[in-house]
This record gives C-alpha cells, structure tokens and sequence, in this order.
C-alpha cells in the first residue's frame, strides 16, 4: 500500500515537471497518478474505515486537493464541483482530528498546509495558470513566439474576466505565432475569436480550445 502511494505521488511531481517543460505525456501522468491515489484510497477505505476512519478522510482530502490542481493547470472543467466537495472533506477531517484531542502529527500538518494553498489557488484567473504554464519568460523564451495556441487560449481566458484589451493583444500575438508557424487554417479561428472578443460575447469554456 506505501509504495502504491509513494508511486502515484511520484508521478503526479513527474507530470507538473513534464508539464512545465511542454513534454508530451505529462497530462496522462498527472491522469494516472490521481487514478492511483483514487485506488489506493478505497483499498485503505475498505480496510481501516472501522478501525482508523480518520485517515481515511485525510487520505481522501489529499486526494481531492490534487485532482482539483490537475483540474486547474489541465483546465478542465472537472475542478469547479470538486472544490466544494474537497473544501467538505478536508473541514471534516480536520473536525475529526479535534474531537479525538489528538496532537498534530505531519499527515495533518501537511493537509493544513496543503488546503492553505488550495484556497489560495482558487482564487488564482485561469489566465495567469495558463501564462505561468505556457507563456511564462524562463521557461518558454522561445516556444511563446510562436505557440499560437497557448495565446489564443490565454486570450480567451483574459477575455472571460472582463479584459478585453489584454485578451486582444494576446490575440494578435496568437495571429503572429501561427503567421510564423504557416497555420493558415488557425487564422481564421483566431479572427472569428477576436470577433468574440471585441462584441463581448461569452461562450462556455468548454468550446474553446484549453488544449
């Protein structure tokens, strides 16, 4: 069971590295570790539920906490019902934890720590996730000329807060990197994009290319 967690924790760090360096497999590697943590959660469940049901429930936030940041940086749809699902579960945890009038050990120290920086994440735009992930400076020097797809995406996220003269700039770079690029058809996707834009129509997220 140890090394069933420890494997899945490794490859959720593995998948954020590959993710930051635009490595092909990331996103299936931070899928599978939240699978394995999944797993490896109602295995736990379904042998200590009577004997150490505190665990369980931090075994669990951690759990929810994680797929909730993959949902975030893979801008999936998914991470908005799991946040109040997760915000529940870790209240629980940590409510249990005082009613047994046990000290604090590492395993709830790290979920307090770590739902801290749940709360501080959602509050964090999609826009600024996408442009630390794709666009940032010491990272993507070179690849943000002419990544057309990651300013498009960073276009609309910046045009679903209300910034409508950041989304058209990054609109217009996202019209250069793909004229560099040659990718014609993306042209003209990027044009009907920057008419959205600019007539401040707003469609749902999910029919806009976050990929």
């Amino acid at each position: 069971m140890k090394k069933l967690y420890i494997i899945a924790w490794s490859l959720f760090f593995a998948g954020l590295v590959l993710k930051f360096l635009h490595i092909v497999g990331a996103n299936i590697l931070l899928l599978v570790s939240c699978t394995i943590l999944l797993v490896h959660n109602i295995i736990f469940l379904c042998k200590h539920v009577k004997t150490d049901y505190a665990k369980v429930l931090i075994y669990f936030s951690y759990t929810f906490i994680t797929i909730y940041v993959m949902g975030r940086i893979l801008f999936w749809a998914v991470a908005k019902p799991i946040f109040p699902i997760t915000f529940v579960l870790v209240i629980i945890s940590l409510i249990v934890h005082l009613i047994k009038n046990e000290s604090l050990k590492l395993p709830q120290i790290v979920l307090a720590v770590y739902f801290i920086f749940f709360l501080v994440f959602s509050y964090v735009p999609s826009y600024k996730v996408c442009y630390a992930l794709k666009l940032n400076t010491v990272l993507n020097k070179e690849e943000r000329k002419t990544d057309y797809r990651a300013w498009d995406n960073y276009s609309w996220f910046l045009n679903l807060r209300n910034k409508k003269s950041e989304a058209l700039d990054a609109n217009k770079k996202a019209q250069e990197a793909a004229e560099l690029c040659g990718a014609q058809l993306y042209l003209v996707i990027l044009e009907h994009h920057k008419s959205l834009i600019i007539s401040n129509k707003q469609i749902e997220a999910a029919e806009w290319d976050t990929e």
